[in-house]
């Protein structure tokens, strides 16, 4: 009886210790470790320039009206470049009068996003991956 009391009880836990995992409160630091730029493991937003257009990418996103925060890094990302795995880089930047078109995630939601007359910054949110195929300006 004791080792059937056992099992179930050692069940239960896993039962409880994955419910809380997958479908549990995210704890209130959560909010500030994507503000401040942390991620966690595949939650990390990514971009991968496949062109041999230059694509500056910043770490940190602040604002729609505003692109990424003030001070945040930044940095270009060369051909077949990928923003660093486990870093969590937020957003990319549309040259004026140039359009980027690629997929969205390695699955294929294609993508386009066109610079305008000033240029703009695109948010990259967490768990995407940007694939930038093709830059004309």
């Amino acid at each position: 009886m004791r080792l059937r009391t056992t099992i179930v009880a050692a069940v239960s836990g896993g039962i409880l210790a994955a419910g809380t995992l997958i479908g549990g409160a995210a704890p209130a630091s959560a909010g500030n470790a994507t503000t401040m730029g942390g991620c966690a493991g595949p939650l990390c937003s990514e971009t991968t320039n496949e062109t041999g257009h230059p694509v500056l990418v910043a770490k940190d996103w602040c604002d729609k009206r505003h692109g990424p925060c003030k001070g945040t890094a930044r940095k270009v990302l060369h051909k077949n470049r990928t923003t660093p795995k486990g870093h969590d880089w937020d957003t990319f930047y549309v040259n004026a009068h140039c359009t980027f078109r690629g997929l969205k995630h390695s699955w294929g939601i294609g993508f386009t996003e066109r610079g305008g007359s000033h240029g703009k910054w695109v948010k990259v949110s967490d768990a995407e991956h940007f694939y930038i195929k093709k830059v004309s300006c």
